[in-house]
């Protein structure tokens, strides 16, 4: 099983909603586009990037946004073509 595979499926739900949501840029395509975070989704920003899938802000006096990286939107690719269901145990 490929690093990648092995994130996706350990992903929770919220976790693959959010980085499914954070598209390629349309610059270049190695960064992906900035969710904007409200609530909860701090704590799920904060566990994609502990896993490496990306980064965010925190205190911004516009807007806390979650970017995935070049790992991130790996993850997102294979979570397109493999979709997973349900949230793991």
């Amino acid at each position: 099983m490929s690093v990648v595979s092995d994130i996706a499926r350990r992903l929770t739900d919220a976790q693959a909603v959010m980085i499914l949501a954070s598209v390629p840029d349309d610059i270049d395509g190695l960064e992906g586009v900035g969710v904007e975070l409200h609530g909860a989704d701090y704590r799920v920003a904060r566990k994609l990037e502990s896993i490496g899938c990306g980064h965010y802000t925190h205190g911004s006096p516009y807007y806390d946004m979650y970017w995935s990286n070049a790992l991130g939107l790996r993850v997102r690719d294979y979570l397109r073509t493999h979709p997973i269901t349900g949230t793991p145990s």
